[in-house]
């Protein structure tokens, strides 16, 4: 990530234990840790599958990212919420739903389209909430599989969203970042 951009490890928001979501004060301390001492002003971390509305989990998911967004806000940090197997809709009403402020979207294309969905149309909906760029690109090989590869050499339409990220002005960060290959 760019300079005063921070990435925490994928299981943060889960106190390192998958698949299930924690509010205990050991992460909310280690989190803001991160924001005070480190003087961060993104703060980006993965919110994993976000749950249904009516799931228990949700209202905690809710609960801590607006905690983590008003100390963030006190300090001058946004939070950025990196995708996964989410989609826009999913996104947009987490958004709606966090009251405090200060949450936007890491926008990563390669995780729109790993799970399924156009990055291009998922940027359009999402396109106020972009506040960093994760700069990746995917395919699909023969069999299906997901694979991560060379910006350029991939399925991600990246032309089509240079157009859109000039559109809205975009002048933040744009981070080159491979979690797989080499």
């Amino acid at each position: 990530m760019g300079p005063g951009t921070l990435e925490l490890p994928t299981s943060r928001l889960s106190g390192g234990r998958s698949n299930q979501l924690s509010y205990e004060p050991k992460v909310i301390f280690d989190l803001r840790f991160s924001i005070y001492d480190l003087k961060s002003k993104i703060l980006v971390t993965r919110v994993g599958k976000i749950p249904k509305k009516e799931d228990p989990e949700f209202q905690i998911l809710i609960e801590l990212l607006n905690d983590l967004s008003r100390t963030g806000t006190r300090v001058g940090c946004s939070l950025a919420l990196l995708p996964s197997r989410n989609n826009p809709q999913e996104l947009l009403r987490l958004f709606e739903l966090t009251d405090a402020g200060g949450i936007g979207l890491c926008y990563d294309p390669a995780s729109f389209f790993l799970s399924g969905n156009d990055p291009v149309e998922a940027f359009q909906q999402l396109q106020n909430r972009v506040i960093t760029l994760r700069v990746r690109d995917a395919l699909f090989d023969v069999d299906g599989e997901s694979l991560e590869v060379p910006l350029g050499r991939g399925e991600i339409a990246w032309d089509e969203l240079m157009v859109q990220l000039e559109q809205i002005g975009y002048r933040d960060w744009w981070t080159i970042c491979r979690t797989q290959g080499s």
